[in-house]
């Protein structure tokens, strides 16, 4: 299993609410992509255009920096986007 330990846990804000006495970390994706746009390189699909899923999902299978881009990509890809709900494994 991959290991997301080169990612940086920062704090969320300091204002505490009522409701929740603890605060919940946040991940700095932006410093966990080193090499932005190598997994098109790697897969040859352009710049700009979406990694086709079935592609993505043979490239997961693979070893090497490839296959750890590829299951990266594809944890990332779960999380919740700006003005969006975070996608469930699958779909």
């Amino acid at each position: 299993m991959a290991s997301l330990s080169h990612i940086m846990v920062t704090s969320a804000p300091s204002g505490r609410s009522k409701s929740s006495a603890r605060t919940e970390p946040k991940l700095d994706i932006k410093s966990a992509i080193k090499h932005p746009g190598a997994l098109h390189r790697d897969l040859g699909v352009p710049a700009g255009k979406p990694i086709p899923k079935k592609k993505l999902k043979a490239a997961e299978k693979k070893g090497g920096v490839v296959g750890r881009r590829a299951r990266f990509a594809a944890n990332i890809e779960r999380f919740a986007h700006k003005g969006g709900e975070a996608r469930k494994r699958g779909s």
